[in-house]
């Protein structure tokens, strides 16, 4: 606990605060608003300023920072510096990054003297208010700080909810308040998630019993279950890769990413079969996504047009668990949290199907020249039954080349056993426990 001291401002109480969630770089313009924070934040030592030549540089800049660290801040000026950095603050948001715009403004006399007579000075803009009504727009909490005695319950409550939320908030600082003595922090800042309580059992329950049901009721050829994992970028943001891992090295269930997932997990991982991004897959990742598997479970994937690759919709065969719930077919279940069904859905499968269910397979992919083979292929070969080139390179699916077979007629995946296989666990019984 930090005693009230009369050397604690708020310049430096936010300061304080920014280090303490681990933000060691802070991104911006510098404008005579900002400078008495600076100032104090050179004074700290403990993050590094970084200019940029734009606002919205700062913005991109803060963006990319709280990707890899968990969150960013930018500081700018009023108006004219709050105005550049929407835009990143508003692509911050849709895409769920915790980001801390910070915003300096004009001084209480300036505005008393514009109440007064008129007079616009320094970046203000005829309603003081203008700035604050845009970020409310792009934000999960924005505050105005103007008495420095509610400073510091108004910054904590923005953290506290950029941190929760995982998107950005806002703090307009006017400039007079950032060396006015406030009480210094006291508890520390911290993530508050919503509890998962005795309400929220039954309706997991029930999506991860929904989900079994899906897989079931679309079957591969031969009777088994074909269904595929679709990562996407919300195990990023929630920070659930250790999650997914687990998942799919338990169950063997195969598992592509969105773009915006790429490289979240494990690319080296047997399970894992490329980028599907609607038409604009490698072919072959499109083949084993849209033609192997008979039912996709899309885990914190968002289905938007740039992912889905120019498709408008998902079919009944899909699950999406993604923003706090989950569809499932034409189902859905809200209020259900990823971080709570990764868990769920993993034990579940391992009950109701067993481990390690996708297997390793060195089944011939056919070429044009290759008379179709007497007996059908197994229906859990992942060999696509369609032509390939001999060398497809670093984008075939697993970024592994493409091989001829020692046939010279057919290809294989042949830079490792494991790479290619199929999901094949012993069937589930009517009466099975879910």
């Amino acid at each position: 606990m930090t005693a009230i001291t009369s050397d604690c401002t708020v310049a430096r109480y936010l300061a304080l605060r920014l280090a303490e969630l681990g933000i060691t770089h802070l991104f911006g313009v510098p404008g005579n608003h900002l400078g008495p924070f600076l100032t104090t934040l050179r004074a700290e030592g403990d993050i590094e300023w970084v200019g940029t030549p734009t606002e919205g540089g700062a913005g991109q800049a803060a963006d990319a920072y709280a990707r890899v660290h968990g969150i960013g801040a930018a500081a700018v000026t009023y108006s004219v510096g709050a105005f550049n950095l929407l835009n990143a603050c508003g692509g911050a948001y849709v895409e769920r990054i915790p980001l801390v715009a910070v915003n300096a403004s004009p001084p209480y006399e300036q505005w008393q003297n514009y109440r007064a007579i008129g007079m616009l000075t320094s970046h203000m803009s005829p309603r003081s208010e203008s700035n604050l009504d845009v970020y409310r727009q792009v934000t999960v909490d924005a505050q105005v700080i103007s008495n420095p005695g509610l400073a510091p319950g108004q910054i904590d409550a923005a953290l506290t909810a950029c941190l929760s939320e995982r998107r950005p908030v806002y703090l307009e600082v006017m400039e007079d308040l950032w060396d006015e003595p406030c009480s210094g922090p006291a508890e520390p800042i911290r993530r508050r998630e919503r509890p998962f309580s005795a309400r929220n059992r039954p309706m997991l329950d029930r999506a991860v019993d929904t989900i079994l049901t899906l897989i079931d009721e679309h079957p591969g050829p031969d009777g088994r279950p074909r269904p595929i994992v679709w990562a996407g970028e919300e195990v990023d943001r929630f920070r659930l890769g250790g999650q997914l891992t687990d998942l799919v090295a338990v169950t063997g269930v195969p598992f592509c990413t969105t773009v915006g997932a790429k490289a979240v997990v494990d690319e080296d991982l047997p399970q894992f079969h490329g980028v599907y991004n609607g038409a604009a897959s490698h072919p072959d990742v499109h083949w084993i996504f849209k033609d192997w598997a008979t039912c996709r479970i899309g885990l914190g994937a968002w289905s938007t047009s740039k992912n889905l690759g120019g498709d408008r919709y998902v079919g009944g065969d899909w699950v999406m668990a993604a923003n706090g719930g989950v569809s499932v077919g034409t189902r859905y279940f809200p209020d259900v949290r990823l971080e709570q069904l990764l868990p769920a859905l993993q034990d579940a499968l391992v009950k109701a199907y067993g481990s390690g269910g996708w297997r390793p397979t060195t089944m011939p992919r056919p070429t044009p020249t290759t008379e179709p083979p007497a007996t059908a292929p197994p229906a859990w070969s992942t060999t696509a039954p369609r032509s390939a080139p001999a060398a497809l390179g670093p984008g075939t699916p697993n970024g592994s080349p493409m091989t001829a077979s020692s046939t010279g007629s057919t290809t294989s995946w042949a830079t490792r056993p494991g790479r290619t296989g199929r999901w094949s666990p012993t069937p589930r019984s009517p009466s099975s426990a879910r």
